[in-house]
């Protein structure tokens, strides 16, 4: 076995990918399986040699030694049969030469290949994160698609050296020195420890054709001017300087599982799941759990817990409360300025309802709890927690029972005014009664108001109650025929 083969088992054997036992019982498994995907090759034995793997596929020296290497191994019985994807991101006019390529030497090897065709958006700053947005989301629907355990990818030292003086010209964090992860939800880097010259000769070695992008030597990137002009210039200074780079990455990646250590405490302590909100909802009042319904499910803190902590281990516990509501595509656009600003919310005087939209989430300070919430539209300004206005509740069904009838039901508007049991008479403002009673504002805009027909005095409110003096009973659902108040009451 070649010693880059033997290196990169030694990797995916760390982390229980691998192993000789899973790879001895697939020595049966050659047969195929008739529920094939692809455009070539055969599921292979997967389910008898344990995990099933994808190399992402590019066509260039990294990816299609990556792929020659999990063949090997699959034919030592160390891994299954690897699945080759690449992804086309239309972005050259002889881009499909590269899938052409890839497809080529999958059918050579054997294996399966899936060509996956995405839409780029050129109108972000930078055209590589687009692509690489665009990318991962086609990696992660293929993974699912695919059923698969793990995604090999093809990132070597000198890619990491790349990225972690990129990011200290762009003037990263500690954590951000920490750079490409070895190993990350399903995705895996085996080759994170080879260089690409490492790479390029084992690809002499084993006689194979890879593709040369030719956009690797556009200057207007800044990898490619970190690559070709800043990291052999520094190299004069120190000719190991991309060896002392990925130590640092390594570094940096010690100090960060500390603080993850910290922050998971953290999370812990102060941690209020979708249940808990819905259930303190539904104490205010029994129609709230319909309304809550329309509200995406996420992560709720406890900010008194939060603010007992240091800054940088709440920093980093909004991070992973991030991740458990978004996708690691979902959550690109995410900077550490947008974590500082989530810290100010945290850090200020209770206040009611606060919304913060950021990108992709919407982080809602509700009194002394701290939401974290997907945000269920894609434009910045219609990002709302609020329902629609008639709350899903279908006014027409609600019965009112009372002596000032006829009555009008609709939902809250501004400027409303009631007088309230609690004040004996005393008139004042819907927005105000909601803030006092800590009626969360998600819900106000939904809130239903009973008023008499005759002169829109207001009788009754959702999450209110009765006025003072009002002789009035209110269904909202079949499912509780009395409506009321247990917040003011």
């Amino acid at each position: 076995m070649h010693p880059l083969q033997q290196r990169v088992a030694g990797e995916l054997a760390s982390i229980g990918l691998g192993s000789r036992d899973s790879g001895d019982r697939g020595d049966r498994g050659d047969r195929g399986d008739s529920g094939d995907r692809g455009d070539s090759g055969d599921r292979g034995d997967s389910g008898d040699r344990g995990c099933r793997i994808a190399v992402g596929c590019s066509g260039g020296a990294d990816s299609m030694a990556l792929a020659h290497i999990c063949r090997a191994l699959h034919e030592h019985g160390h891994v299954s049969r690897p699945i080759l994807i690449h992804v086309d991101h239309g972005l050259r006019a002889d881009s499909a030469a590269d899938a052409e390529l890839v497809r080529t030497q999958a059918s050579r090897w054997g294996l399966q290949a899936v060509i996956e065709h995405v839409a780029v958006d050129r109108q972000r700053a930078s055209l590589e994160a687009a692509a690489r947005t665009a990318r991962y989301r086609a990696f992660s629907a293929q993974a699912a698609s695919l059923g698969l355990d793990w995604l090999l990818l093809a990132h070597t030292a000198s890619d990491q050296a790349e990225t972690v003086l990129m990011r200290i010209l762009r003037g990263t964090g500690v954590f951000g020195l920490a750079a490409i992860a070895r190993r990350r939800d399903h995705y895996v880097r085996p080759l994170l420890g080879t260089t690409r010259a490492e790479v390029e000769s084992y690809c002499r070695d084993m006689s194979i054709s890879y593709a040369h992008d030719p956009s690797n030597a556009e200057q207007r990137f800044l990898r490619n001017r970190v690559r070709h002009r800043w990291l052999p210039a520094l190299a004069g200074e120190n000719p190991r300087l991309a060896g002392a780079l990925c130590r640092l990455a390594d570094s940096a990646r010690e100090q960060r599982e500390v603080l993850d250590y910290a922050a998971d405490a953290l999370m812990a302590d102060a941690r209020m799941d979708a249940d808990a909100r819905m259930d303190a909802d539904a104490r205010m009042d029994a129609d709230a759990r319909d309304a809550d319904a329309r509200i995406a499910p996420g992560v709720g803190l406890q900010v008194s817990v939060l603010k007992g902590a240091p800054k940088p281990v709440r920093v980093r516990a909004y991070a992973m409360a991030v991740a458990q509501v978004l996708s690691e595509t979902q959550a690109l656009g995410l900077e550490s300025r947008h974590l500082r600003l989530v810290d100010e919310l945290v850090c200020r005087p209770a206040a009611g309802t606060v919304p913060l939209d950021l990108p992709g989430i919407v982080v809602t300070r509700e009194y002394q709890v701290l939401w974290f919430t997907m945000r269920m539209h894609d434009s910045a300004d219609s990002a709302s927690l609020v329902p629609d206005r008639a709350g899903g509740t279908d006014l027409a069904s609600i019965h009112v029972d009372g002596n000032a009838g006829p009555y009008c039901v609709r939902c809250w508007q501004p400027g409303d005014r009631m007088r309230p049991k609690r004040l004996k008479g005393r008139s004042r403002k819907l927005s105000d009664l909601f803030s006092d009673a800590k009626v969360p504002r998600r819900l106000r805009e939904a809130a239903v108001v009973v008023a008499r027909a005759s002169d829109g005095e207001i009788e009754w409110v959702q999450y209110i109650g009765a006025a003072y003096g009002a002789a009035i009973s209110v269904s909202l659902t079949p499912r509780d025929p009395t409506a009321s108040n247990k917040v003011s009451e």
